[in-house]
């Protein structure tokens, strides 16, 4: 049995190596969003977060400890562009599916014929 320093290179031998997994897989679901919005010009964030509650001895010092691992990531929410929507006095919401900018614009169709 050896006892070696805790470090980050040591997380391999934690939980058969899954933690290692674990930050790994959530650093490449980072990359593939950056990878799929390169625009969106937020931060996304890889978090490796070790929780530390001591043990006391008999003698009242800590000797020991529980550590427990969270890996977890955030990446900016989904969203649309905008569109412009009617607001009907009874509450609807209406769109314009030939214009999603533009709940007033028309199509040629509407047209009146002005010729006769």
């Amino acid at each position: 049995m050896a006892r070696r320093l805790l470090t980050l290179d040591a997380l391999k031998e934690f939980d058969l190596g899954k933690i290692d997994v674990a930050f790994a897989n959530e650093l490449q679901k980072v990359v593939r969003d950056m990878r799929d919005r390169p625009s969106l010009a937020k931060a996304r964030k890889v978090t490796l977060e070790l929780e530390l509650v001591p043990q006391e001895s008999a003698t009242g010092d800590c000797e020991t400890a529980q550590m427990t691992f969270t890996v977890s990531s955030k990446i900016p929410k989904y969203s649309s562009r905008t569109y412009e929507t009617g607001v009907q006095k009874n509450c609807d919401l209406l769109f314009n599916d030939m214009s999603h900018d533009d709940i007033r614009q028309g199509t040629l169709d509407e047209l009146e014929d002005k010729s006769e």
